[in-house]
């Protein structure tokens, strides 16, 4: 069973460890790449940082297969994190995981949330507080979905949105959190005027 990847990098080793040489490293346009695998072993690589960048405008970039090319051999990946440099705000470096067909990914999925013009609680005078926009799942890369989407159609006042309620997480996936995403909150209307008695 293969993985379909979303992107390719193409890294070199990293020879030169330590604060000043890693700084000469972003110096020379590139990123410190790591690679993690099961057994705790990790491969310290570079690619381009350039190309990095325009990798991460995706909010859906930490759900993506990457295939890391490497010394004439290709692994696939998830990002793990992606690190910014504290004084500078930029990208410093980023840390993957290998991931396997048969083995389970826990990854970090966006949150979207649609049809707020259906909303029952909004049309009545509330608004949705968001305290998630990012969920922990666990998957096959097969199952993997690239983001969590919760529908708003239909929902009343007071009504919490809690992980298991997304509308496109398959059998396959597992929560690793069922933590609460939403909630229709704030000061609602009556029901509409009755007219009156003829």
């Amino acid at each position: 069973m293969s993985i379909k990847s979303h992107y390719t990098l193409l890294c070199e080793k990293k020879d030169v460890f330590g604060k000043r040489e890693n700084k000469k490293i972003k110096a020379e346009g590139k990123l410190i790449v790591d690679l993690y695998f099961k057994d705790s072993s990790a491969f310290h690589m570079v690619t381009d940082l350039k190309f990095f960048k325009s990798l991460i405008v995706n909010p859906t970039f930490l759900t993506q297969v990457v295939e890391i090319q490497y010394e004439g051999k290709k692994y696939h990946a998830v990002a793990k994190a992606v690190n910014f440099d504290s004084l500078y705000k930029d990208v410093f470096s980023v840390e993957y995981a290998e991931i396997k067909p048969d083995c389970l990914v826990e990854y970090i999925a966006p949150v979207q949330i649609i049809n707020h013009d259906k909303c029952v609680g909004i049309k009545r005078g509330g608004k949705v507080v968001q305290y998630a926009h990012e969920v922990r799942l666990k998957a096959l890369p097969k199952d993997m979905v690239d983001r969590v989407i919760f529908n708003l159609d239909g929902v009343e006042y007071g009504n919490k949105l809690f992980v298991r309620k997304a509308e496109n997480l398959n059998q396959g996936i597992k929560i690793v959190h069922d933590i609460m995403v939403a909630k229709i909150v704030g000061r609602v209307k009556a029901d509409a005027e009755q007219k009156p008695a003829a």
